[in-house]
């Protein structure tokens, strides 16, 4: 009786687990499906996208340390996170038609595309070498890992803000009128 019990009690407990987490994890992904076409929008209309790309590069850094070095709820910052990069894909993607000619834009997409897709390959075998040599612990070490390339692309989206400016401001420009 009780092992048979005990067991149903744990491995329904094992499943509600497994269902929070996929909610949980899901969420900043909700949030870039839902908010990414309407922040894309505002920056049409409002322009400033090498300063947007600093503003979310900076939430994103602050969400891994967040993660890292406090005991936040991890849903508070995954909100963040998915805010952070819905923002940063919008500024992003909506630069390359402003500083490409329009006939390299799909090259121009497609190697920025690549790219990414580089880090989604390579990124998982660095964390599994951090995990393995945390002792099996994804906090702090893989948290400060994605903190410092946050940080990279801090420091680069402020080059891009100096570049823009020297170069006339092309991104700061809206595309819609308001």
């Amino acid at each position: 009786f009780w092992a048979e019990e005990c067991t149903k009690d744990y491995c329904r407990a094992l499943d509600e687990a497994t269902e929070t987490v996929g909610v949980v994890m899901s969420t900043p992904f909700m949030i870039l499906a839902v908010l990414t076409p309407a922040i894309g929008r505002l920056v049409d209309q409002f322009g400033h996208r090498s300063k947007i790309t600093a503003v979310s590069s900076l939430i994103l850094f602050l969400v891994h340390l967040g993660f890292a070095l406090t005991s936040l709820s991890p849903i508070v910052l995954l909100i963040g996170q998915g805010l952070a990069i819905s923002i940063y894909a919008s500024a992003v993607r909506s630069s390359m038609p402003l500083v490409v000619l329009p006939k390299g834009t799909g090259k121009a997409f497609g190697a920025m595309l690549s790219l990414q897709h580089v880090g989604f390959a390579v990124f998982p075998i660095a964390v599994a070498c951090i995990h393995k040599k945390s002792n099996s612990s994804f906090i702090p070490n893989v948290e400060l890992f994605f903190a410092s390339f946050a940080f990279m692309g801090c420091f680069l989206a402020v080059l891009l803000c100096v570049k823009n400016r020297l170069d006339g401001g092309k991104l700061d420009h809206p595309i819609l009128a308001s």
